[in-house]
């Protein structure tokens, strides 16, 4: 009987501290330095981008029709395209979104990794509905003449 409530209580303990560590969603500060890593490589600047400014780091509630927590910040991101031919030039476009996070606009979503790590992803709902908008964009834009 004994042996029966200590393997109970081992296992209840075992559960209660895999929900609390596995279960839960990650903090700011798992989040911030991946954020970074994330917003500088993940996106279609043809030269080099730079995150000027990345504040207000929050992380929501689990989504479960993105498959994660989302993330959001106001950040600041600068693409700079430097052509070389025929004459040296840079070209700089910055993305503004100091107000992200006041918005609730998610930056990216957080998911567990199976080593039990977190990373950041797109999701693919949200993917498709850009590929969606980038090509009707370029369509409608074959469709102008300049004169």
């Amino acid at each position: 009987m004994r042996a029966s409530i200590w393997i109970g209580t081992v296992a209840i303990t075992g559960f209660g501290v895999w929900h609390f560590v596995y279960a839960s969603g990650p903090g700011v500060s798992q989040v911030e330095p991946l954020l970074r890593s994330y917003l500088e490589s993940e996106h279609d600047c043809a030269g080099s981008l730079d995150v000027e400014s990345l504040e207000n780091v929050s992380v929501g509630r689990y989504t479960e029709a993105m498959g994660g927590w989302p993330v959001y910040a106001d950040h600041v991101e600068v693409c700079r395209t430097h052509d070389a031919q025929p004459y040296a030039s840079t070209t700089t476009a910055t993305y503004d979104g100091s107000h992200d996070a006041e918005r609730r606009v998610a930056a990216a979503f957080a998911r567990r990794t199976p080593a039990g790590g977190f990373e950041l992803y797109e999701p693919v709902l949200l993917e498709a509905g850009q590929r969606d908008m980038q090509r009707a964009m370029r369509s409608a834009l074959d469709g102008i003449r300049v004169n």
